[in-house]
């Protein structure tokens, strides 16, 4: 581990001298599949004096690999929460959110957080990727609920429905879109339009 951090420190010293900052190191790491040297770096740059900038995009980055890597849920959640009180209402950090929510079958959690990323979304392409994301929690909750089950929400599906619907019909030959409008539309009171 010693070793490690003093070939991290001595290669950072090397390469901020040539003019790169941490952030394009802790990149550059990770791009070359150095995730472990990158999350130290990402670290690093969290936890000293940074512009608000690069504490966002390392915290982002912090939330994607404890998740994607170690599967560390409450720590990406962690880095998520203190992101929220740097950038209020940040569209990025809430659909991130309530992606990895979803995979992790915390679904009232994630609902919360998609709920947040529509309000949140400045732009048309956000707006479409929520909406597409909602469609893809009642789907994966609602098989869940039908494993076990329980009831499926159908307030959530029909709205799931509405959200869907509008973006299959101008684009029929996205297959993932087809899978999840039909999977919505068979959970909804719409399936008579398959």
């Amino acid at each position: 581990m010693k070793k490690t951090i003093f070939t991290i420190a001595i290669g950072l010293f090397g390469l901020i001298a040539n003019g790169q900052s941490k952030l394009d190191i802790a990149r550059m790491e990770y791009n070359n599949l150095r995730v472990v040297e990158a999350k130290e770096i990402f670290e690093q740059i969290w936890k000293t004096p940074a512009s608000q900038n690069e504490k966002i995009d390392a915290g982002r980055q912090l939330v994607h690999i404890y998740w994607k890597f170690y599967k560390d849920y409450n720590t990406a959640k962690k880095y998520s929460d203190s992101l929220q009180i740097l950038s209020k209402d940040d569209f990025d950090i809430m659909f991130q959110m309530a992606d990895i929510s979803i995979q992790a079958e915390k679904y009232e959690i994630a609902e919360k957080y998609l709920e947040k990323a529509i309000s949140s979304a400045s732009k048309d392409y956000q707006l479409k990727r929520s909406k597409i994301k909602f469609a893809e929690y009642v789907m994966n909750k609602s098989q869940k609920d039908l494993l076990e089950q329980k009831a499926v929400n159908i307030n959530d599906v029909n709205k799931a429905y509405g959200f869907i619907r509008e973006y299959y019909l101008n684009e029929p030959e996205n297959l993932s879109l087809t899978r999840l409008y039909l999977g919505i539309a068979l959970l909804s009171d719409n399936d008579s339009e398959i």
